[in-house]
């Protein structure tokens, strides 16, 4: 089953994938489906799950209702009703969580936000705002304010309200030079009082407290860096350029502009800032390049559709959520890197021996009385297939018929 979205935990190692009818907990180093969830046994919709840190719970949007997953009983500790959500996110050391979902008929929708504690549930404060189109709220770098766009093509405007009581702190109109309709926000990593607001042909920085627009960042998508100084430009008709977003230059371009038509691309930094991942839906390739000097490092190719990607905090591995329903971890092995040899030695994947199929007591897993082969011992996968068919014997003709 297609996989929607991707949320991970690297302190827990694992990887908590959403499809239609059930959420799918992996663990991202052994590429081992542990288990699955869903509150309803038939007929379940479930559209956004996000795993804490810590991977002890879950915040998930199922049929219509707010689920909170217990990860050591595998149960619902906390369901409430919230219809059409549309965004969940932690803040306050992720001991809080702010649910966004729409209210209302389409020409008269509300927004509504919703901070409840995790794990108990208890709602902390809420508050309605108007839209005409929804854009994903955020909240801004020191967890203040949280931002809410109203794209009104009369009158836009910004609803800054406080994150301590849900309270409307300021109400500010969007004008400036060259308006264009907003397709998203971004909250500024280093700059708690800036919001950038993205258009289809640059990124505009919103000063909260100046209650202004202060620069515009030409051909910024909104992607930037954990530390905000670096920002990418990757349109969809191919190749794509770092910016410097403090200056609004482009400081390095790290694939030149090809005419190769128009395609799904995902660009994102890793989460230590170290390398640039670029996904492109028509090579069905993802490309790794060095931040420091844009060399391309790596260039895998992908089975299936990207769905969803996150690196691990460390930012050595990367998790891929596919189209076909799999999930895939990468290591970016940077030569140039101190270490990686040693954590390349380490991975399951180079230590197949300890993970053959073993039982608790280390004997050999027999089936049909005849050892189950590992691919491991064969170099030659037709040998493995032949001693697969010694366990395995093909279907008899009357099975068939």
């Amino acid at each position: 089953m297609t996989i929607d979205s991707l949320s991970i935990s690297t302190s827990a190692q694992i990887a908590v994938v959403v499809t239609r009818s059930c959420i799918g907990i992996w663990d991202f180093m052994t590429g081992k489906l542990k288990y699955k969830l869903a509150n309803s046994v038939l007929g379940a919709i479930i559209t956004h799950a996000l795993v804490n840190e810590a991977g002890s719970h879950i915040v998930a949007a199922e049929s219509g209702d707010l689920l909170y997953w217990d990860m050591a009983t595998r149960k619902v500790v906390h369901q409430e009703r919230q219809e059409n959500i549309q965004q969940i996110f932690f803040y306050k050391n992720q001991a809080r969580c702010v649910v966004v979902s729409k209210k209302g008929t389409k020409g008269n929708q509300m927004g509504w936000c919703v901070s409840r504690s995790v794990p108990e549930g208890s709602i902390q404060w809420q508050f309605e705002f108007p839209f005409v189109t929804f854009i994903k709220v955020v909240m801004t770098s020191d967890e203040h304010h949280l931002v809410c766009y109203d794209a009104d093509k009369l009158k836009p405007n910004l609803y800054i309200h406080s994150m301590k009581n849900g309270a409307l702190v300021h109400k500010l109109m969007v004008r400036y030079a060259g308006f264009k309709e907003v397709t998203k926000m971004v909250a500024l990593p280093d700059k708690p009082s800036v919001v950038a607001l993205i258009d289809v042909d640059k990124g505009n920085l919103m000063d909260l407290t100046q209650k202004r627009i202060i620069r515009s960042i030409p051909f910024w998508d909104g992607t930037c860096s954990k530390d905000g100084r670096y920002g990418l430009y990757a349109p969809a008709t191919g190749g794509m350029e770092m910016l410097d977003l403090r200056t609004g230059r482009v400081c390095k371009t790290l694939i030149p502009k090809v005419a190769e038509g128009i395609f799904d691309v995902m660009a994102v930094f890793n989460a230590t800032n170290e390398f640039v991942l670029y996904y492109h839906s028509g090579r069905k390739t993802i490309r790794a390049f060095r931040r420091k000097d844009g060399k391309m490092i790596a260039n895998f190719r992908v089975q299936a559709d990207l769905k969803g990607m996150e690196t691990t905090t460390d930012g050595r591995s990367v998790v891929l959520g596919m189209g076909d329903g799999s999930m895939t971890t990468l290591t970016i092995a940077d030569p140039e890197k101190p270490g990686i040899a040693d954590f390349l030695k380490d991975l399951p994947s180079r230590n197949p021996e300890n993970a053959r199929g073993k039982d608790r007591a280390g004997m050999a897993y027999l089936q049909n009385g005849v050892e189950y082969p590992s691919p491991y011992d064969y170099s030659i996968y037709t040998d493995y297939l032949k001693s697969l068919q010694q366990c395995i014997p093909p279907a008899s003709s009357t099975d068939v018929a």
